[in-house]
């Protein structure tokens, strides 16, 4: 049972953090934002910190423990908001696919 509940706490906070991350996205929009790309970034951004959340705690399990686990999960769905808008910008996976091909002279 304890196990069960850790495993919930620690999907909700992950879903608060990337509710949080997609209103912070909201407020930085000038124009209007539709549910799809809000409901996309919202996944994306869990994703990309649970990715990072498992690695850390593969590499140690002290990440996932009380009291640093709430700080570690913040920040790693900070860190995946932050490269998602990273990679958007700067439009990296389309240069990425240009390059490979590209056809080399």
């Amino acid at each position: 049972m304890n196990e069960y509940f850790a495993y919930t706490e620690t999907a909700l906070i992950f879903l608060l953090m990337g509710a949080f991350s997609v209103i912070m996205q909201i407020n930085k929009e000038e124009k209007k934002v539709s549910f799809p790309k809000i409901f996309q970034k919202f996944y994306m951004n869990i994703i990309a910190g649970w990715g990072i959340y498992s690695a850390l705690i593969g590499y140690e399990e002290w990440f996932g423990n009380y009291p640093q686990k709430v700080f570690i999960i913040m920040t790693v769905t900070l860190l995946g908001v932050k490269a998602f808008d990273y990679l958007e910008k700067n439009d990296v996976l389309g240069r990425m696919i240009e390059s490979i091909f590209q056809k080399k002279v």
